[in-house]
C-alpha cells in the first residue's frame, strides 16, 4: 500500500478540501503492515519536508509538483525517489534524466527538464494535468482517451496545442 498524502481536488489543480495528512498522522499509518511508500503532495513545502526528514530512511517519500526540476531541489534533502509525468509516455527520457540527478550532475538534470518537461507541463497543467496525460497517451497512440463523468476531454483547440508541443519535443512521429 502506497500512502496519497493529497486532499481532494478537482481535476484542474484546485483544491476542494484543505484537510492534509501530516507527518503525524503517516507516523501512525505507516506501522501497519505493507506500506511501501508515500506520494506526499499536498502543496505545502514545510509539510512535505517534514515527511522526507522523518519517514524517508523507512519508506520512500515522493513529492509532487515540478517533477525533474522539483526533483532537483528533493535530492539534495535526501529524496531518492520521484515520479514524473512524462515518464507515462516516455519512460527513457525518465531514466536518462533520474540517472543524471542521481550521478550528481544538477545542470544536465536541469537541462533535460528545461529542454523536454518546462512547456509539455506549462501546457498540460493549464489544461488539467490528468486530460492532458489522457490526449498524450492518445496522441502517441499508446491508449485511446476518455473521461470518466464529472470530468471531460480537452477541446480540439488544445489537442492541436498539445499535438504542437508533442511536434516540438520530437516526440511524433
Amino acid at each position: 500500500v502506497m500512502i496519497h498524502a493529497v486532499p481532494m481536488r478537482d481535476g484542474f489543480g484546485g483544491v476542494k478540501a484543505v484537510k492534509y495528512v501530516d507527518a503525524d498522522l503517516v507516523e501512525k499509518i505507516i506501522q501497519r503492515p505493507n506500506f511501501i511508500g508515500i506520494k506526499e503532495e499536498n502543496g505545502d513545502r514545510p509539510v512535505f519536508e517534514a515527511m522526507l526528514s522523518r519517514h524517508n530512511s523507512r519508506l520512500p517519500v515522493i513529492g509532487a509538483g515540478g517533477a525533474m526540476r522539483r526533483f532537483v531541489g528533493d535530492h539534495k534533502l535526501g529524496s531518492y525517489t520521484y515520479l514524473e509525468g512524462g515518464g507515462s509516455f516516455k519512460p527513457g527520457l525518465a531514466l536518462e534524466f533520474y540517472e543524471t540527478a542521481m550521478s550528481g550532475n544538477e545542470s544536465q538534470a536541469l537541462e533535460l527538464a528545461g529542454k523536454y518537461e518546462d512547456q509539455y507541463f506549462t501546457l498540460a497543467v493549464k489544461l488539467g494535468w490528468h486530460r492532458a496525460l489522457k490526449e498524450t497517451l492518445d496522441l502517441l497512440g499508446l491508449m485511446p482517451a476518455f473521461e470518466r463523468e464529472p470530468f471531460n476531454r480537452v477541446t480540439a483547440e488544445e489537442r492541436a496545442q498539445l499535438r504542437q508541443v508533442l511536434a516540438a519535443n520530437g516526440w511524433l512521429a
